[in-house]
């Protein structure tokens, strides 16, 4: 077994280390379908813990020997959004099991984050909403400024919270990522990953073209061939679960 804590916090090293053994009681379980994700206190301090599913037999083999872990990459990228100046959980540890020799399961233990995420801001006023979504936009044409892409950037990977009269977001759900591209695909693609209408989408592309001085019917073009290979996608994988009972 490999355990990998940050510095700032080899005190909780012991509770670190029992994590496997499941040690610990969850204050609250937020997701427990691929993966389950539990907030803990732990004297004077909160951190989430991710427990990643069990891969196949195929990635157990990948992880064991090619590509980091899920865990370990979510604990480098946290750092290096970190020192971007791109807010996300502060990283703890990461912790990488093994059984006969190959990768097992991996756990990502982070700070705990007391923001809403973004699907959440529908309960503001029109006013506020209007002014997270303009901000919002600048973050994410900042984010791709910096060659920084999210590879899962849906909304509810994404928290919100207000200072000073200014909305900022924080990332999170980060073992995907992409560092040093400059893409127009990939940032249209990332813009669908928000699952926005179509009108909200057009909107957003055009402040977001607006201020990073691109082409914004080029971006459009981009926008809807992703959006529609994406629905493509999506009806085949239907298609196939129906033929094959998955």
């Amino acid at each position: 077994m490999k355990i990998h804590i940050h510095p700032e916090f080899t005190s909780y090293g012991q509770f670190i280390k029992s994590i496997p053994e499941g040690n610990y009681t969850p204050a609250e379980v937020y997701c427990n379908l691929r993966n389950t994700v539990a907030k803990v206190e732990v004297g004077n301090r909160t951190f989430v813990i991710k427990k990643y599913k069990i891969p196949t037999l195929f990635n157990r083999l990948v992880y064991t020997w090619i590509r980091k872990s899920k865990a370990r990459r979510s604990f480098e990228y946290a750092g290096r959004l970190l020192s971007c100046g791109i807010e996300t959980a502060p990283p703890v540890a990461y912790i990488e099991d093994r059984k006969g020799g190959l990768f097992n399961i991996g756990y990502f233990v982070s700070e705990y984050l007391p923001y809403p995420v973004l699907p959440k801001s529908i309960e503001l006023e029109e006013e506020e909403r209007k002014l997270l979504q303009q901000q919002f936009i600048e973050f994410t044409a900042r984010l791709h400024e910096a060659k920084i892409i999210h590879k899962d950037y849906n909304q509810n990977n994404i928290f919100y919270y207000k200072t000073d009269g200014r909305y900022h977001f924080a990332l999170v759900d980060i073992n995907r990522m992409d560092f040093g591209k400059d893409n127009l695909t990939l940032w249209m693609q990332a813009v669908n990953q928000l699952r926005m209408g179509v009108g909200e989408s057009v909107e957003f592309v055009e402040k977001y073209a607006e201020i990073r001085n691109l082409d914004v019917i080029k971006c459009l073009i981009v926008l809807f061939k992703n959006r529609r290979d994406r629905h493509r996608k999506e009806k085949m994988k239907l298609i196939f679960k129906k033929i094959f009972g998955i």
